[in-house]
């Protein structure tokens, strides 16, 4: 538990600090690591990864993402919105079903600079 309490500027989250002068750049990179860094997000934005890779951008449905992983639909379902969201993954609407894929280019650009960081 923290003894002492927060500053004003402790307060204030990244996106309202007077002198967080971010380029919207910035912020997109932001956002994107942001999703990556829950396991859950980046486990199935991996899975989506490896089958657009093999597959030749071929996605996945949300009850195919809840199958694979255990995870309630609706779980699921907010976590590829928040990949969405940070421009990791998109989907192609099919009537009343999207089926989800992974950037290629975002995803192999994350994977090289994660290589080139000898991980």
């Amino acid at each position: 538990m923290r003894e002492t309490p927060r500053t004003e500027a402790e307060d204030v989250s990244l996106d309202e600090h007077p002198r967080a002068a971010l380029s919207e750049a910035d912020r997109k990179i932001i956002a994107m690591f942001r999703a990556l860094g829950q396991p859950t997000r980046f486990a199935l934005w991996k899975s989506l990864g490896e089958k657009c890779q093999c597959l030749n951008v071929q996605g996945s449905y949300c009850l195919d993402m809840q199958r694979l992983s255990g995870l309630a639909q609706s779980t699921v379902s907010h976590h590829l919105k928040v990949l969405k969201e940070a421009g990791l993954v998109d989907c192609i609407e099919q009537g009343t079903w999207c089926c989800y894929f992974a950037k290629r280019q975002a995803y192999q650009a994350i994977l090289e600079l994660a290589a080139k960081m000898g991980t």
